[in-house]
């Protein structure tokens, strides 16, 4: 199997090997313009080949190795799990390529950290029976109960109310927390439930100065709502909600390639590629072709890929600290915001 470089995360500064050593003996920092890259040497293997076993290792491990540094005081952005390179002139590549976004990152992030609050239902089965005594869902049974035979369909309805009104609590409930836990934060996010026991599953970036003031609001609101929900805060974490790195290479096989389709020379612009793509799209799309007996569409997707390409190339040029001989080097990073 190839022996890959993975990257954690972009660093500010050289990092000292002892304290990378301490929060993974695995771990190097490759540097460049004022930054370093962290990251161990590992089988190249895509978080898509591995078993939810090895990938659950994976993340446990990559989220432990930036934390420990963050208490270290390392300053760090995190990359996508499961990011690889070929090569440490890669790693200093993507620094090189994403300069100008990793440095604005620091900026918008430093002094600051991740704090996670999770909010469920102390007990669901008693927001169930507050649910079904309300007056729409009594007013539904006492409609259904009149009627000769209750049929499943009946059964079914009085599901569905109850699931909207509990979505109705949930929804004002948790946007009540947010707006709340959101005054001592710099940035909130909120992150999709995982069940009807979940009232608010969020992010904040809070500063430095303001943990313990976020905190405090966090412990308020758990002393307002008394038994009836169970507030869980995980924090001070590195900014995966609000700085994460995705890298993809961008070849110059593939930008070429883009331009040709598109009919456009190198000093096309942003303007140039939507108006090429427009007037390639209008002739090529499927709801076009079918009226002349051809709906196949390949032609139309093959404009849109090179557009994207084009508009990802064109983004990744506003970040990179390098001059590229004539628009493309050999080998050239998109550097961009998973979040």
């Amino acid at each position: 199997m190839n022996q890959g470089i993975y990257l954690y995360g972009i660093a500010k500064g050289a990092v000292a090997h002892e304290l990378l050593a301490a929060a993974n003996p695995a771990l190097y920092a490759i540097p460049a313009l004022g930054y370093s890259a962290i990251v161990s040497n590992r089988v190249a293997l895509g978080v898509g080949e591995l078993d939810r076993e090895s990938l659950a290792r994976l993340l446990l491990e990559h989220q432990k190795s930036l934390e420990a540094l963050m208490k270290c005081g390392v300053q760090l952005i995190p990359v996508k799990l499961g990011t690889f390179v070929s090569s440490r002139a890669d790693a200093a590549g993507i620094i090189e390529n994403g300069f100008n976004l990793i440095s604005t990152l620091f900026s918008e992030t430093e002094a600051a950290c991740e704090m996670e609050v999770v909010v469920k239902w102390s007990s669901f089965p008693t927001l169930l029976q507050e649910v079904a005594a309300g007056e729409e869902v009594q007013a539904l049974r006492r409609e259904i109960d009149a009627r000769p035979q209750p049929t499943r369909e009946d059964a079914i309805s009085i599901g569905r109310l109850m699931k909207a009104k509990i979505d109705e609590r949930n929804a004002a409930v948790g946007a009540e927390l947010l707006e709340r836990l959101a005054a001592d934060a710099s940035r909130a996010k909120r992150h999709e439930v995982m069940d009807d026991e979940m009232v608010l599953n969020a992010a904040f970036l809070v500063l430095n100065s303001q943990l313990d003031a976020f905190v405090a609001s966090v412990e308020e609101l758990d002393r307002q709502y008394g038994d009836a929900l169970n507030f869980r805060i995980v924090g001070p974490l590195p900014c995966y909600s609000f700085s994460s790195l995705e890298v993809r290479e961008i070849t110059a096989e593939a930008v070429a390639e883009a331009r040709r389709l598109l009919e456009l020379d190198v000093a096309a612009g942003q303007e140039e590629i939507r108006k090429a793509f427009r007037a390639k799209a209008m002739a090529t799309h499927p709801d076009h072709l079918e009226q002349a007996g051809n709906a196949d569409g390949a032609e139309f997707a093959a404009f849109r890929v090179a557009y994207a390409t084009l508009v990802e190339y064109c983004d990744a040029l506003d970040n990179t600290a390098a001059e590229p001989n004539n628009g493309l080097p050999a080998r050239f990073f998109s550097v961009k915001t998973l979040n």
